[in-house]
């Protein structure tokens, strides 16, 4: 995994790709609209 600017969230891609498989097998393959997968992000020491 990788680590983010914070020390405790890390990219984990794997968790994407399951929870939308999830979804898919559970709500029989409805569409779904993803519109947001940001990272939390640091400035100047201060969570944006």
């Amino acid at each position: 995994m990788n680590e983010t600017e914070v020390d405790w969230l890390f990219l984990y891609p794997q968790g994407m790709k399951k929870i939308v498989m999830y979804m898919k097998d559970r709500f029989n393959n409805t569409p779904t609209v993803i519109t947001e997968n940001d990272l939390l992000r640091t400035k100047f020491g201060i969570l944006q």
